[in-house]
């Protein structure tokens, strides 16, 4: 990185390590209403000591995993590892028990609260180890100067040329894959209504991965939404608000949740990373339009799908739009939300899976890791290997165990989180280790695409933090995140070099 760089960057964000946030009065204010929310949840359900004494080691295990990391600005994609476990395990038993404390239903409130506890230890253990060997892996990185220079812009963020250059290249791909498709060559085939794909001309699966480089220009804009006033013209707000409306749009008419609350969640993270403030009154009305709007809308333009068996993409679209436009969807009564989604449900699956499981054996005996491997064999490789869906494995399975899903169902998926995976297939002593496994692997990957010294203000930095939620997944669905993500990055060190290194 230029020297120029490093003092613009210093220039606009100085490191808060010199007086850090985790001491800042929000962060102490906030510690103090989550531990009161906690246990007055606790204490109201009339919980367990056991689960009392879960929470305290929860909670003083995440704390020390962001003491450890608080050498570092907010935020950053290490640092959002263990705001995510925290949320799915943590989190999770106090917001879904006060919900329903506040609809009168003690009984479901206390069997809520105590149906993950077990997980919860692991949670506890594993966040500091997290930390611990992340931490040691940045200073590392520091240390030997080791960054990807050709991501790196500049100045504040991209330039306008670049953002044009990485929309276009990401649009032009994208238009080629429909033109394609129009023209008969089904290299990508739909295998179900919810739209996953399985890729049969491996040429047509690079031009699929090309496209995502429009996620590089996507946040780029957004960063200029919270530049300083002399690093961004008013077009350029203009032209991330767009992509915030087109995010939307495409939402819609995918019938997925991911592009609708995506960008919303990239925009929030750069409002974080560039004004060292944390939006709470805009994360609840988010949080309330998700569980309002965007889920029951989602679900509802789901089940007609089924019904109907759509798995076009031309049906789809029609039936998500439809479903929009009508209306139906909209939910008035606080009954009716399904608090849970907003956890994705980890909670209770990942406390079955901790007390199905030993010190060095799990439920599944590896067998979700071995699909999750096999999947990530190019089917150019092996035309014949199935269609592999570990989550529906999953579902079928501890979730049937739960009463959540039935065993007939081939259609529905589950999450579990990448370590309560290991924990399901090779026991506690796995699941710990693979905490460790990812504080290695993550901070390395990082810190060396933004590098430790732009750990935050990055203009990608939103993206990786946003590829946290994706530990979310299964094993063999997560690794084909990293392999997903080498086209874009090769397309973006050819435009380094084709602008003369100038980002």
């Amino acid at each position: 990185m230029s020297t120029e760089t490093l003092r613009v960057a210093q220039l606009h964000y100085p490191d808060v390590s010199e007086k850090s946030w985790i001491r800042a009065p929000w962060f102490i204010a906030g510690t103090i209403l989550i531990v009161v929310a906690t246990f007055g949840t606790a204490l109201l359900s009339s919980t367990s000591s056991s689960y009392w004494f879960s929470q305290m080691c929860i909670l003083l295990g995440t704390f020390i995993a962001l003491w450890l990391l608080s050498d570092r600005p907010l935020i950053n994609p290490v640092q959002a590892v263990v705001a995510i476990f925290y949320w799915w395990v943590g989190a999770a038993p106090v917001v879904i028990g006060g919900y329903y404390l506040f609809l009168g239903d003690a009984s479901a409130a206390l069997r809520i609260q105590e149906a993950g506890l077990d997980a919860q230890f692991i949670v506890a253990l594993g966040l500091p180890l997290y930390a611990a060997i992340a931490r040691v892996a940045l200073q590392w990185l520091e240390s030997s100067k080791l960054s990807a220079t050709f991501l790196m812009p500049n100045s504040f963020s991209y330039t306008p040329l670049t953002l044009l250059a990485f929309w276009a290249i990401g649009t032009i791909a994208t238009v080629l894959v429909i033109a394609f498709r129009t023209a008969g060559v089904e290299g990508i085939t739909f295998v179900n209504y919810l739209g996953g794909t399985r890729t049969d001309v491996w040429w047509l699966g690079v031009l699929d991965a090309i496209s995502d480089v429009i996620i590089f220009a996507s946040v780029g804009a957004i960063a200029y939404l919270f530049a300083p006033k002399h690093s961004g013209s008013w077009w350029l707000k203009l032209v991330a608000i767009l992509i915030l409306v087109q995010g939307l749009a495409t939402g819609i008419t995918s019938g997925s949740r991911g592009p609708m609350i995506l960008l919303f969640f990239y925009t929030l993270c750069a409002y974080v990373s560039y004004t060292k403030r944390i939006p709470w009154h805009l994360g609840l009305v988010l949080a309330i339009v998700f569980l309002f709007i965007v889920d029951p809308f989602v679900t509802t333009a789901r089940q007609t799908a089924i019904m109907t068996s759509a798995q076009s993409t031309t049906d789809r679209t029609d039936i998500f739009l439809d479903t929009f436009l009508s209306g139906r969807f909209l939910q008035s009564d606080v009954r009716d939300v399904k608090v849970e989604q907003l956890f994705r449900g980890i909670y209770p699956l990942a406390g079955e899976l901790t007390r199905k499981a030993d010190w060095f054996d799990g439920y599944w005996k590896g067998e979700t890791v071995e699909m999750g491997l096999q999947a990530l064999i190019p089917r150019a490789l092996a035309p014949d290997k199935p269609e592999m869906n570990v989550g529906n494995l999953m579902s079928r399975t501890i979730g049937t165990d739960l009463g959540l899903t039935d065993p007939s169902n081939y259609l529905n998926s589950i999450a579990v989180s990448l370590p309560f995976e290991f924990v399901g297939n090779y026991g506690w002593v796995a699941g710990l280790f693979t905490f460790l496994g990812i504080g290695f692997f993550w901070s390395l990957l990082t810190g060396f695409l933004l590098s430790p010294s732009r750990l935050s203000t990055h203009p990608l930095a939103p993206w990786l933090v946003g590829i946290t939620l994706n530990l979310e997944q299964p094993f063999g669905h997560y690794l084909a995140t990293f392999r997903d993500m080498v086209i874009p990055l090769a397309v973006a060190f050819a435009l380094w070099i084709l602008l003369r290194k100038h980002l």
